[in-house]
């Protein structure tokens, strides 16, 4: 790795001013580390925030959830959109399932429409790929999104493109009734996240 790619990787992932060996294209549980202010909660504190917002987990060691954007130590390129986007605060798929996705976990979330569900996986996505050695041509993608309908797999690549502009996270969206050409080039250039 040369001084130009190990300064990307600094800039990109000022997370907490820790920075791990990455490895190749596999689960790095170092995406994420949490918050101050998350680990000092208390347990009746975070029982009570799930059950105001009707967050219902099961499994063992399970993160902490963010109250807030600021308690994600999100790098600052998430946190910008999430500025520009005009967000006050998660929603609780994303409150609870950001750290348990960062984190390295498996993770089913389940939640009403418009609750957030896409940013709650695309963004730690986004996350996890900055995280990886740059892609190589031909390499790729690092993250697979399935979608029932064209009209929500489009949806879901809005939502990559903008949160994956500021490093460059590429994305492609194939379906079907299009014209194939474009799609096939489109997945040969340093695609991260293929969504079909």
């Amino acid at each position: 790795m040369d001084k130009q790619e190990k300064a990307r990787i600094v800039s990109l992932h000022n997370v907490v001013g820790k920075h791990s060996p990455k490895l190749p294209y596999g689960c790095n549980t170092d995406d994420f580390m949490a918050s101050r202010a998350v680990t000092a909660k208390q347990m009746p504190e975070v029982i009570k925030y799930r059950a105001e917002k009707e967050i219902t987990v099961k499994g063992n060691n399970i993160p902490k959830p963010n109250n807030t954007f600021e308690e994600g130590n999100f790098p600052d390129y998430v946190m910008n959109e999430i500025r520009r986007q005009g967000f006050g605060e998660p929603t609780a798929i994303q409150a609870q399932g950001w750290p348990i996705a960062l984190s390295g976990r498996d993770m089913v979330g389940i939640a009403q429409t418009g609750s957030g569900k896409t940013l709650a996986y695309i963004l730690p996505a986004i996350v996890h790929i900055n995280n990886q050695p740059r892609l190589a041509r031909g390499d790729g993608p690092i993250v697979l999104v399935l979608a029932p309908t064209r009209e929500l797999a489009q949806q879901i690549q809005q939502v990559a493109s903008d949160f994956g502009k500021l490093s460059q996270v590429r994305n492609t969206c194939v379906f079907g009734g299009a014209p194939k050409v474009p799609q096939v080039f489109n997945h040969e250039w340093y695609i991260s996240i293929f969504i079909k």
